[in-house]
């Protein structure tokens, strides 16, 4: 008993309302429209693009910079050479300069759609001259499109014209609502007059949750709790607009003020939070027994043997790094001399770590993070629109191949990212831990 009032505020049910909502949505009036399947046939036929799948090709293209090489390049594949061979001999593009991508006909240049899209699986076009070279393009894989039969989307379409038709109806439903409310009626009555039904919820938390904790089906979204939470009891609000076009009108019938549970009911969960503290308790005296026997002399293996806890060697680590130790422990330990040790709660239980090693931080020279920030700056400008621009936009490959080969020599001057970030990074402490 003296837990439960000591930790009130943990055993304390939150304000609950009774509440009394009909909603107008699409989807609720929906339900009351019939379709002829006249209408359904109708709106298939109408709609059909929705029902497609394009078809999509995978493609490769050399790109020459005049005709003379476009076509020494058709000459050879018509003798039966190897797309990306060729690709690279006589344009000198490489496999990922010559990969377009698997892309639906719309997605090619205009005066390229037709001819790809005409070939057959395996197939080259003739050369073709447009304002960015000479393309000679492949298919290298086809995926053909598909049309979804009326009777596979007739029930999702029956929905959808089903809500058209609702959306048209909401406004004159809402005021007819509308009207009843400021008549008098209280809400399930209107919402009988207009063939609907109100919903009650008994118990209703700011959260959505009913006495038990457990989500409440059908809320409407938007504004619903926060009005509930701030309506008075007695009287229906205005109608509120939701998300999806529709609204919802409620009534707060009771407001159950927020109070701490009796003890008969919350017995079980007040003991086992009881339990769970006096664990947690038992665990932090231990640890920090366990740190003040290694302060005194001992080794921390000699000191958790009597518990017969296990001791983990971790890193080295950097600061930055907090996978392997809590938060406060890391922290601490960067504070820390050599053979000191700190204490700190994970996930798990607490956790005592002794420092064993720290490894300075090296500097690096001037002339190293001056490369280095080259190498970041033409990374970023480069890479990416290099690649884009040969997979994308078709653009000249001579440029292309110029910016690719100077951006190749200007990396080849910089160290391997991985040694850098290696020498440049924090010292790492390697300690020794153990969970509690």
């Amino acid at each position: 008993a003296k837990y439960h009032k000591d930790h009130a505020a943990a055993f304390t049910a939150p304000e609950y309302r009774n509440v009394t909502f009909l909603a107008l949505t699409p989807a609720e009036l929906a339900k009351g429209i019939e379709v002829s399947d006249k209408d359904l046939r109708q709106a298939y036929e109408d709609d059909k693009d929705k029902f497609t799948t394009p078809e999509r090709r995978t493609v490769h293209q050399i790109v020459a910079a005049n005709q003379a090489d476009a076509d020494r390049a058709e000459k050879m594949l018509a003798e039966g050479k190897d797309f990306a061979a060729v690709a690279k001999e006589v344009t000198k593009q490489d496999a990922d300069s010559i990969n377009l991508g698997t892309m639906r006909k719309d997605q090619l240049p205009p005066d390229l759609r037709d001819p790809v899209f005409a070939l057959a699986e395996g197939a080259v076009t003739k050369p073709i001259k447009t304002a960015l070279g000479w393309h000679i393009l492949k298919a290298v894989t086809i995926e053909p499109g598909s049309l979804k039969s009326f009777d596979e989307v007739r029930d999702k379409l029956r929905q959808e014209v089903a809500e058209d038709r609702a959306r048209d109806r909401i406004d004159d439903m809402a005021n007819k609502l509308d009207d009843a409310l400021a008549g008098g009626a209280p809400i399930d009555e209107a919402a009988e007059k207009l063939g609907l039904k109100a919903m009650t919820v008994e118990a209703l938390d700011d959260r959505g949750r009913d006495r038990d904790g457990k989500p409440i089906g059908g809320l409407p979204a938007g504004k619903f709790l926060a009005t509930a939470f701030k309506t008075p009891e007695g009287k229906p609000t205005p109608l509120v607009d939701l998300p999806n076009g529709g609204y919802f009108v409620l009534q707060v019938n009771k407001i159950t003020p927020s109070a701490l549970r009796p003890l008969a009911e919350v017995r079980d969960i007040v003991a086992a939070a009881w339990r769970g503290e006096q664990r947690h308790e038992a665990a932090k005296a231990r640890a920090e027994a366990i740190a003040q026997a290694v302060k005194g002399g001992k080794s921390l293996p000699d000191a958790v043997a009597e518990f017969k806890l296990e001791v983990k060697s971790v890193g080295p680590f950097k600061r930055n790094e907090r996978d392997a130790l809590p938060v406060s422990v890391v922290k601490a330990l960067f504070e820390a001399k050599k053979g000191e040790t700190a204490v700190g709660e994970g996930q798990d239980g607490y956790v005592v770590a002794q420092l064993r090693e720290i490894t300075p931080r090296r500097r690096q020279g001037r002339r190293g993070r001056l490369a280095e920030t080259t190498r970041r700056r033409l990374r970023h400008r480069f890479a990416g629109p290099v690649r884009y621009r040969a997979r994308e936009a078709l653009s000249h490959q001579d440029e292309l191949e110029s910016i690719r080969r100077a951006v190749r020599r200007v990396m080849k001057t910089v160290p391997d990212f991985a040694t850098f970030a290696e020498a440049y990074e924090a010292g790492r402490p390697q300690l020794v831990w153990t969970s509690l």
